[in-house]
């Protein structure tokens, strides 16, 4: 035995508490809203802050080629046909897959309210959905959504293929 003793920590009073701060600051961050890969999804506030999600018209899904390949950048243009004050409009508005194939609508009601200054309530069946991408055409539609499901979050992905 040398006499010698064990080294003291090499961990400072100063990182012990930066470490205790950070874990405070992620507990008490509050976590209204699911995201995924930093995208925003299914926030009941993202568009409108009074109108519960289940009561919205948001459509969701992913795009991806025939091998399965996620598609980024595709385009989703939702249209809707409403009566306003000034007669009938078409209502469109577009939203994007991010870099994994994903996207999300914003609330069909709450766009037309926006733009047209109405209020409607939407049947999911008058919504249409179409997707773009330089290059592709769509070949499959698949609606994942519950049978007979009136409002909330619609799960429809797409397929595909390059165009001839």
């Amino acid at each position: 035995m040398s006499g010698r003793t064990a080294p003291p920590s090499r961990r400072s009073a100063g990182s012990a508490r930066h470490g205790i701060v950070v874990a405070l600051m992620l507990f008490a961050a509050p976590f209204d809203y699911a995201s995924g890969n930093g995208d925003e999804f299914f926030r009941d506030d993202a568009f409108s802050d009074d109108v519960p999600l289940d009561t919205q018209t948001i459509f969701s899904g992913s795009i991806r080629d025939e091998e399965g390949n996620y598609i980024e950048d595709a385009t989703i243009t939702v249209a809707i046909t409403v009566q306003t004050p000034r007669g009938e409009r078409r209502i469109t508005y577009n939203a994007y897959t991010n870099n994994i194939g994903r996207y999300r609508t914003l609330d069909v009601a709450s766009v037309v309210l926006v733009m047209e200054e109405v209020e409607i309530t939407v049947d999911p069946a008058d919504v249409e959905l179409s997707v773009e991408k330089t290059g592709y055409e769509v070949v499959r539609r698949l609606d994942r959504s519950r049978a007979r499901q009136k409002s909330g979050v619609f799960e429809i992905d797409f397929w595909m293929a390059p165009s001839e």
